[in-house]
């Protein structure tokens, strides 16, 4: 279920490709960042692409968990990436790195920026999307980045900043990724708990979500809508945001039961 704040009010939204507004978009370069859920994001955007047939690419400027999948990539080779969007009209691209995540799952990184460059070239020839995870949480739902962090390429169209909602109510140090920084900038201690103003904060600041953006289109995404109280703290967080000059636009993930039976 996909919710979009307007007005005060949340809104249905029919698709992915309709909630972060690349409709008749002619081949974008989405970069995700922030907290937990990017790849799942990234993954259900895909599918909207994959489901009209229109080709999509896959790839991370940091680290991303290996995908079992035939159309998987591990290799700098134009000739092989084209096999694969011609065989299956997707591809998942990167180099080995040699991590693994917590529960042991292989883990590939970025591709070179010259080889980047040609995906971006041939991606714009087919009118297809490319998805970047540009940052890494460990999973966690509220990340501050590091001064070399995100990873956010140039050839980028639109930067989304990924937050849990799971996060409010929780201490900065057991849901904060590098929660010494978020700490410092809002002037909180590691055990006091997230608030809406945390949240708020953080996606409005240069040294938060907004780092390194710069002009381009920028979004928020509020995920893990997944009950009454996270979907009041989202409107809440909405809200806030409404009185500032340079808000971003919002977009809500949340359980399409549950919403239907508010």
């Amino acid at each position: 279920m996909i919710l979009q704040y307007n007005l005060g009010n949340l809104q249905k939204v029919n698709n992915y490709r309709e909630a972060f507004q690349l409709v008749g978009m002619p081949s974008p370069v989405v970069s995700f960042v922030g907290g937990g859920g990017k790849t799942t994001s990234i993954y259900r955007l895909a599918k909207a692409y994959w489901e009209e047939g229109i080709p999509v690419v896959i790839t991370t400027t940091t680290h991303m968990k290996y995908e079992d999948v035939p159309y998987m990539l591990l290799q700098e080779s134009m000739l092989e990436f084209i096999t694969l969007l011609e065989t299956y009209g997707k591809c998942v691209v990167g180099l080995p790195s040699g991590k693994q995540t917590a529960d042991g799952t292989e883990k590939f990184s970025a591709v070179s920026d010259t080889f980047f460059q040609e995906i971006c070239e041939e991606m714009e020839r087919r009118g297809g999307i490319i998805l970047v995870e540009a940052d890494g949480a460990r999973e966690l739902p509220c990340k501050v980045p590091e001064s070399w962090e995100p990873v956010i390429p140039t050839q980028t169209t639109q930067v989304v900043a990924v937050y849990g909602l799971d996060a409010i109510g929780k201490t900065f140090s057991e849901s904060c990724f590098r929660a010494e920084l978020a700490t410092g900038l809002l002037n909180k201690k590691p055990e006091d708990r997230i608030e809406v103003d945390d949240i708020v904060r953080l996606a409005v600041s240069k040294a938060g979500a907004r780092k390194t953006v710069g002009n381009k289109k920028f979004q928020l995404l509020l995920n893990k809508a997944d009950t009454d109280e996270r979907i009041a703290y989202a409107l809440q967080i909405c809200k806030k945001l409404d009185e500032m000059k340079d808000k971003p636009e919002v977009i809500l993930i949340t359980g399409y039961d549950l919403y239907e039976s508010r």
